[in-house]
């Protein structure tokens, strides 16, 4: 199948920055073409976040991860072993020494912390011989009695009061639109959504008594906002601060009409003011050592993508959460295994040591995105796409190709051109001149003269000097 392919490009100019736009995000379409204003101030490190599972849980070569080389500011605490069952395996016994030591590690890094929900230990549930398929029988059920819920919850809360930032009700939940489930084998929760409803009600109150400043995310749902639209017609209003969403899917330009479709869920119950969050996503990526190559590409989340494609996905997806205005964005993840074990979805090798070309293009995109404004993205779904961004004086274009491969004109007065990929250079464009915006990010500072930024140039024969 036709590859598709991103350029960022980014120009850093003494040129006139647009007038601020609206507070709130704003997505216009009309056909295939896309426009988005974010609104807001700058893209702040916090929206940068990460999944990390193995700092002390060892990976299967007995080695544990090293604590990520990213600037990242936010850490979502799932498949980090300190789910409910991990916190209390007992009613009333309670093990912190794990939590403990995220939350020191997160102070000492400066990162927030988001602690999920999920998992309910086999004394609590209210199946408790219900099999699970992520680990002990009846983790998916709701808990049997809502005290013991309530109990947890406040426990942990007033323990960690202003030292974890937020607190999502749950995993993934997948009811029907009917509020039920009929998959409990196969799912993060086998419950119905009136029993989500009911829990969220407690934990919502719970959270605030123990740690008003704490915000609450709602049950992060997947694919679909109609599970959402469930939960909320059901009684769910009022029980969360933020919305949680997880934008699982391919290419990335799919997150529009996700967004558009999750914004019309919350219009109706008149909660679109609310800020969104994306608290999981990712890819599958190659891993050649392992002899895991790619798949022919359906955009599905199912396929594994090789990885130059990898470090293009990352960036443009960081790129459009930003410009469609979610608040954070926690990277799926950074040290997952490979099969038959887990997912190979990692922005680490193999042992979680350093980046993979795929963290690479993370801390990329963090790099010319931070401290960047979106002023507007506009773009065809599955066409050329330009951003424009600014700080205080330069001027930022992120331009990319979601399709085959297509030419942009540089703007006056020219710039300096570097693709986003291992080993390259910046090399002076002129003015008119078109860039073939192809499968990698490119970013271009837009100066006469190469700003400090423009490192490292590029000789006369296109090698870094």
């Amino acid at each position: 199948m036709k590859r598709h392919g991103l350029a960022v490009i980014a120009l850093a100019a003494a040129v006139g920055v647009p007038a601020a736009a609206a507070d709130r995000p704003i997505i216009e379409t009309s056909g295939t073409s896309v426009t988005l204003r974010p609104g807001g101030g700058p893209v702040p490190r916090q929206y940068f976040g990460l999944h990390i599972s193995k700092l002390l849980q060892p990976h299967k070569s007995g080695r544990q991860s090293l604590w990520p080389d990213l600037d990242f500011g936010s850490w979502r605490l799932w498949g980090a072993y300190v789910a409910w069952r991990d916190l209390e395996p007992q009613r009333g016994e309670f093990r912190f020494t794990r939590l403990d030591t995220y939350v020191r590690l997160a102070q000492t890094k400066n990162v927030e912390l988001i602690l999920t929900f999920g998992y309910t230990p086999t004394w609590a549930s209210a199946r408790p011989g219900e099999p699970c398929v992520f680990g002990t029988r009846g983790c998916a059920a709701e808990p049997a009695d809502l005290d013991d819920w309530r109990d947890f919850v406040s426990t942990v809360a007033k323990r960690y009061k202003g030292q974890i930032r937020a607190y999502e009700l749950w995993n993934e939940p997948q009811f029907d639109e009917d509020g039920e489930h009929r998959q409990p084998d196969q799912t993060y929760y086998s419950g119905s959504a009136a029993s989500m409803v009911a829990m969220g009600r407690v934990a919502y109150r719970a959270i605030k008594d123990a740690d008003p400043a704490a915000i609450v995310l709602s049950p992060a749902v997947v694919s679909s906002a109609r599970r959402l639209d469930t939960f909320l017609r059901l009684g769910g209003t009022g029980t969360f601060d933020v919305v949680a969403y997880h934008f699982y899917g391919a290419p990335p330009e799919r997150m529009v009409d996700d967004t558009s479709a999750l914004k019309r869920v919350l219009a109706r119950y008149g909660l679109d003011r609310l800020d969104i969050w994306n608290t999981e996503m990712g890819y599958y990526f190659e891993r050649p050592r392992l002899g895991i190559a790619p798949t022919d590409r359906r955009q599905l989340f199912s396929d594994v993508i090789p990885e130059r494609l990898a470090a293009a996905y990352v960036v443009r997806a960081l790129t459009l959460g930003a410009a469609l205005g979610l608040k954070r964005f926690e990277w799926y993840d950074w040290d997952s295994e490979t099969p038959p074990s887990e997912l190979p979805m990692g922005l680490a090798s193999d042992d979680g040591s350093k980046p993979n070309a795929a963290g690479r293009a993370y801390a990329r995109a963090i790099q010319w995105l931070r401290g960047w404004t979106i002023d507007n993205c506009t773009g065809q779904k599955a066409g050329l796409w330009s951003c424009l961004l600014h700080q205080d004086g330069p001027v930022e274009y992120l331009v990319w190709s979601a399709g085959s491969n297509e030419g942009w004109r540089v703007p006056a007065p020219g710039g300096y051109a570097m693709p986003l990929e291992d080993g390259a250079c910046f090399r002076k464009v002129a003015a008119g001149a078109g860039v073939d915006v192809g499968p990698m990010p490119w970013v271009v500072l837009m100066a006469e003269a190469p700003p400090p930024a423009a490192e490292p140039l590029c000789d006369e024969a296109g090698h870094p000097r």
